[in-house]
């Protein structure tokens, strides 16, 4: 999640494409200006640091965009090894992601119908009670894309809402 506050406050839930120690490729729904500051926030580990947009290209057929992000830590931001993260001359094989990714039971849609508001709170208290809750990007995304189309809540809410559940 990108919050970007200068020069013009600009909030976004992005997906990062490509990481390194320093930075990150992103894909952003909003158009950000270049060397805009604010805080990125990788949500699934919960961390935050400050950032800088370093680039960012026109928007692609789906109207996303990529977008170069330079981020200010001292520490393995990411969690990850990168040492020797150069290309490979020869890459590895793609490994085959498995038939239909499984979503926790306490974000699994309650038969019949169910309310906005308690689809929130179920959510919340799933994400507040377990933070290791872990589902791939693209169902995040998908997840949040039909609640903000279905009017569940809208972007600006649900970032409010992860805010308030990162400050405890």
């Amino acid at each position: 999640m990108l919050d970007i506050t200068d020069p013009t406050p600009v909030q976004d839930i992005v997906v990062t494409l490509e990481v390194s120690a320093h930075g990150a490729k992103v894909l952003a729904r909003r158009h950000m200006q270049k060397e805009a500051r604010g805080t990125a926030m990788f949500i699934a580990a919960g961390r935050k640091v400050p950032c800088r947009i370093a680039w960012q290209r026109p928007p692609g057929p789906d109207g996303r965009m990529e977008t170069g992000l330079e981020i200010y830590s001292n520490g393995n931001f990411w969690g990850l090894d990168l040492e020797g993260s150069e290309v490979d001359p020869e890459p590895a094989p793609v490994p085959v992601a498995p038939a239909g990714p499984k979503m926790p039971a306490a974000l699994r849609p309650a038969s019949g119908a169910e309310s906005p508001s308690a689809t929130m709170r179920a959510i919340t208290e799933a994400i507040s009670k377990n933070r290791s809750v872990s589902l791939p990007i693209d169902l995040w995304c998908m997840l949040v894309d039909n609640l903000e189309s279905k009017g569940v809540f809208s972007r600006a809410e649900l970032i409010a809402m992860l805010k308030k559940i990162e400050k405890g």
